[in-house]
């Protein structure tokens, strides 16, 4: 996996131009997305950052793990980081931060978004953050800062957000029921028999440019694809993966999916570990660590897992019908992920975890 930041600094809104936009092209190898400064009088768009990964990652990272894995976030967790961000530029903004400090500010929040961070402390949950679809959030707040700087309504960003968590959950389905190996054999004919909430759309009304970066040794080409808005972002994304031929499976390392192209099956995806139970495997791939951590993972799962998933799932349930208010089962559930966590670790035995679900028991 191909990561590039530039660490430019803003010492002037102005540098920003007239706007920022996000370009992105897929092939069936790589997606690349670019934060590029649109020149409105030359019509010319100028380099800003640009980030690199395996095709069918940011999908696979924006829905999140989609079964319990050590160090890797949720879709819940993911948004929930998300909306600090959020709330932490919205304060910014109405304490009187300068348009420079602001746009600065959110520049390097999104460049951690969508970094891999390999910090060495097994513990260190906070770096697990890579998200290039949550792109358009920050995007939308520079803009707003360029147009309107300290006045600028920050509803149009929050609008955004809840563009970006009903994408979580419908991008979640279209994976799992129209591109997911072994189920599906053909994606685009999958995608043509659905319906309902699976059927995403695949339409888009953005423009293609043809943007050259020049770096230190060479120039290259990309065949940009610049959305006119957040609902053609994802339509261009959906369209792409079913008509490039990608299947997404989920990598069983993490939990989380990717994608591939070809007839032979990648069985792990190409993602760093940052966070791990031995220091030695952080750093290293899923696909490099394979089926010995796959194992190690299965050791401490079993049991411990099982017994986690029946109390949660239960909660959960109880709390879809209203029999459980959303607070006291959020509060419960981080609580009871921290207990697994260390019984899985074997820093409590398992007899500890079960005597917490006893006595913390919310269905009742």
């Amino acid at each position: 996996m191909n990561l590039n930041i530039y660490n430019t600094s803003i010492k002037d809104v102005n540098n920003l131009k007239d706007e920022v936009k996000l370009g992105i092209q897929i092939t069936n190898a790589e997606e690349v997305f670019f934060v590029l400064l649109y020149d409105k009088k030359t019509d010319t768009y100028h380099f800003q950052d640009m980030f690199t990964y395996d095709v069918g990652i940011s999908v696979g990272d924006l829905i999140g793990a989609v079964d319990y894995s050590y160090g890797v976030f949720d879709s819940e967790e993911l948004y929930n980081k998300l909306k600090e961000d959020s709330d932490f530029l919205k304060y910014q903004l109405t304490n009187n931060s300068t348009p420079v400090e602001l746009a600065d500010m959110t520049i390097r929040m999104y460049r951690d978004m969508c970094s891999y961070h390999f910090s060495g402390i097994a513990t260190d949950i906070d770096d697990a953050n890579k998200n290039p679809l949550f792109l358009p959030f920050y995007v939308e707040v520079l803009n707003g800062i360029i147009n309107d700087g300290i006045n600028y309504n920050f509803k149009k960003a929050e609008k955004v957000l809840s563009t970006i968590k009903k994408e979580q959950a419908l991008l979640a389905d279209f994976s799992k029921t129209i591109m997911l190996y072994p189920e599906v054999e053909t994606p685009i004919e999958a995608f043509a028999k659905s319906s309902g909430k699976s059927r995403h759309s695949s339409s888009y009304k953005g423009k293609n440019i043809l943007y050259k970066l020049t770096d230190v040794d060479s120039e290259k080409y990309f065949d940009l694809f610049i959305p006119d808005s957040l609902d053609d972002l994802f339509g261009y994304i959906v369209n792409k993966s079913m008509f490039l031929g990608m299947h997404y499976y989920c990598c069983p390392n993490c939990n989380r999916y990717f994608a591939f192209t070809t007839d032979t099956k990648t069985k792990h995806c190409n993602r760093p570990i940052e966070i791990a139970k031995y220091d030695k495997d952080i750093g290293k791939t899923c696909h490099e660590i394979g089926r010995l951590r796959v194992n190690i993972r299965n050791i401490y799962k079993d049991d411990v897992q099982k017994l986690y998933q029946k109390h949660y799932k239960k909660a959960n349930a109880l709390k879809n019908t209203g029999k459980i208010p959303e607070d006291v089962f959020t509060t419960w559930s981080k609580e009871a992920r921290l207990m697994r966590d260390l019984s899985s670790q074997g820093t409590h035995p398992i007899e500890q975890f079960k005597e917490w679900l006893e006595t913390h028991n919310i269905c009742e």
